[in-house]
């Protein structure tokens, strides 16, 4: 019962990820919160590598951006016009 206790305050303070990776104690030599740390750097390492590919340079080359909204990001009074002609 009592390890059930200490697994909901886990749960509730850090989330399940970080009470499963806790529970990785022992694991390597190393303690549970060093787990949390390896892994969550690694993650974030992963996602930064990444981020140079996924990313868009500028508004102009955007693919997700419709022709409008492209304009709006890089001509402020065409936004305005826009809007005030589309209302």
């Amino acid at each position: 019962m009592e390890s059930l206790l200490d697994y909901s305050k886990q749960c509730r303070s850090g989330g399940f990820l970080a009470a499963a990776i806790h529970n990785m104690d022992g694991i390597g030599g190393r303690p549970g919160w060093a787990w949390i740390f390896i892994l969550e750097g690694v993650f974030t390492i992963l996602v930064a590598c990444t981020s140079p590919w996924v990313l868009q340079d500028f508004p102009e080359s955007a693919k997700f951006l419709s022709e409008v909204e492209r304009m709006c990001t890089t001509t402020p009074t065409f936004c305005k016009n826009a809007i005030l002609t589309h209302t």
